[in-house]
């Protein structure tokens, strides 16, 4: 069982086109949340939606920088073979 497992887990991290994927739809996901939290609080009315939208806009900002190297590992890749 260990065995499956730890080759599912090699094959996964060394799989640059998988986290390509994995990345960009992670940050779709988070981009789709901006206007959710503005729906939701009606705009920037109080500091706990405002914090909440600066919380949403770094963790998208930093999952699309995570998507970009992810981009460049795919090419390096293609490159290289």
């Amino acid at each position: 069982m260990w065995n499956v497992a730890n080759t599912l887990r090699a094959s996964v991290l060394d799989n640059s086109k998988f986290w390509q994927r994995f990345h960009g739809w992670l940050t779709l996901g988070w981009f789709l949340q901006f206007p959710l939290v503005l729906w939701w609080k009606d705009g920037l009315k109080d500091s706990v939606s405002y914090l909440v939208i600066i919380s949403i806009a770094a963790a998208a900002l930093g999952q699309m920088s995570a998507w970009q190297a992810a981009r460049v590992e795919v090419k390096l890749d293609k490159e290289g073979k």
